[in-house]
């Protein structure tokens, strides 16, 4: 039995290392085409002040938004207590709140490591600059005008595999809205498609931990990974 375990154990490690290995090389194949997608969707600056005020703008936007996730898991408790599930429903609504806290907060923090910058010169709509990094830790210094990852991105992502994982039902509606969230990124000039990229992949990460490491302390069926995500 020991051994078996042990065995198990290894091999999804193994399969992890795998996804992740693909994650990386999915992020490359991206950057190589940040061009062409800033070209192709990028608004150009005399139509972003009307776009951004479009209300399906806000709403894919506000996706991103932590305060959004919050009001998720505050309407999963109440909808747990009208069905006599209290525990169920919290430590599902706990998982969901904290993949998207934890993501959003591990991009604020990977952007003043990494230190790439937006798209386009700070201040002037419309103005590529292409990739441009600033020197090692500066960004600490000054930490406007950062990029990558988008941490509306990851946020959004982190709650929406939350979401899916937790409510099955509801992935598809789930990774709609966060793409759609992505997109409203790159929409603005914001964010390279391979910021969001960066987002959304430390939102998948953040939500394996919790939903790992929370379901196993916990006891529950979340230790056991949803059929659309063996990976690992």
């Amino acid at each position: 039995m020991i051994h078996r375990m042990a065995y198990e154990r290894r091999m999804r490690r193994a399969r992890s290392m795998r996804a992740y290995a693909l994650a990386l090389m999915a992020l490359l194949a991206v950057s190589l085409l940040d061009r062409v997608v800033y070209d192709a969707l990028t608004w150009p600056p005399e139509r972003r002040a009307a776009g951004e005020l479009e209300d399906w703008y806000q709403m894919l936007r506000t996706v991103g938004y932590l305060p959004a996730w919050l009001g998720v898991g505050v309407g999963i408790l109440l909808l747990g207590r009208s069905e006599g599930s209290d525990r169920a429903a919290s430590r599902r609504a706990a998982v969901v709140v904290l993949s998207a806290l934890s993501a959003g907060l591990a991009a604020e923090a990977l952007k003043l490591l990494v230190g790439r910058e937006r798209p386009e010169v700070s201040g002037v709509e419309g103005a590529w600059q292409g990739y441009v990094f600033r020197a090692p830790f500066g960004a600490l210094a000054d930490p406007s005008n950062l990029g990558f990852p988008s941490s509306h991105a990851a946020t959004a992502f982190g709650g929406a595999f939350a979401l899916a994982a937790a409510y099955p039902p509801l992935r598809w509606l789930a990774f709609v809205l966060a793409c759609g969230c992505g997109l409203t990124r790159v929409l603005s000039g914001a964010h390279f498609a391979s910021d969001v990229y960066g987002g959304a992949a430390l939102g998948w990460m953040s939500w394996r931990w919790w939903w790992r490491g929370l379901s196993e302390r916990w006891g529950w069926g979340g230790a056991v990974l949803p059929r659309w995500e063996r990976v690992g």
